[in-house]
């Protein structure tokens, strides 16, 4: 059945996310990757053949849409998230021959009511399919002009999609830190996490980043509630989770001593 779900456009700006991010980090990854990194943000399992497709699509459209970039120098407005672009430089990206007219028609972007597996089926059938008619067709050239139109219009869509998604991604990557980054300066900020060592401050970086809650640990402003956060955690880890990553967790602490061994002053969080 998963096999057969379509692509919800949420889900594909997830994935063009992870593409875009994991290339302007500059490493090599496949489908099988980006597959895994969907799975843990909660969207559904997708065949090899619908992760394949999805990622050699975005993965072209990507390396033309860097090259059409640094040959006419688009810029991008964060306050209005729209290219910045002269409209002949414009009009020059959205007519690249063959190009978007090839990704638009072949692919799954004109039928989103319909699976990989069916457009694919229909691809194929049509290269098999011997030569049409040459007999013509009525209102050919008002059917030509529509389509052009048309796909024009869905080649604008497309790029003002995929620029917004990997521009703001490569800024935040540029200019921001990383989660993983900001968790540990936050751990190192702790005296009761610093003052049992390194090790320690590790093993509770592992522990939050199983839990999946690095966002809400770093949410807490004070010292008092971020070491209440990794104590209520810990303790909930060892005796009432049974997640093997947790438990993994859980042993590498089991020689810390009092981490159990709350501040009076603290307050307990209650169980989320």
């Amino acid at each position: 059945m998963a096999s057969r779900m379509n692509w919800k456009a949420e889900e594909t700006d997830k994935f063009i996310e992870l593409l875009c991010e994991t290339k302007a980090k500059g490493k090599d990854t496949y489908y099988s990757k980006i597959r895994e990194q969907m799975k843990a943000h909660g969207y559904p399992p997708r065949s090899d053949q619908q992760m394949k497709n999805h990622y050699d699509g975005w993965g072209r459209k990507i390396k033309v849409l860097d090259h059409l970039l640094s040959l006419t120098g688009v810029g991008w407005d964060p306050a209005k998230q729209l290219p910045v672009v002269d409209d002949e430089c414009w009009q020059e990206i959205v007519e690249a021959p063959g190009y978007w007219s090839h990704e638009l028609c072949s692919g799954n972007e004109l039928h989103p009511e319909r699976d990989d597996e069916e457009v694919q089926c229909q691809i194929a059938e049509e290269r098999r399919s011997p030569p049409g008619s040459s007999r013509k067709r009525k209102s050919e050239g008002q059917t030509s002009e529509s389509s052009k139109r048309q796909m024009y219009l869905k080649a604008t869509t497309e790029l003002i999609r995929l620029m917004h998604v990997k521009y703001l991604k490569e800024v935040d990557v540029k200019s921001e830190p990383s989660i993983y980054v900001k968790v540990a300066a936050r751990l190192e900020e702790l005296p009761l996490v610093t003052q049992r060592g390194p090790s320690f401050m590790f093993q509770v970086m592992e522990l939050i980043k199983t839990s999946g809650e690095m966002e809400y640990f770093l949410s807490f402003k004070t010292e008092d509630l971020a070491w209440c956060y990794i104590t209520n955690r810990v303790n909930e880890a060892r005796w009432g989770m049974d997640d093997e990553e947790n438990v993994l967790c859980v042993m590498l602490l089991d020689d810390v001593d009092d981490l159990t061994s709350e501040p009076p002053s603290i307050p307990r969080l209650p169980r989320l």
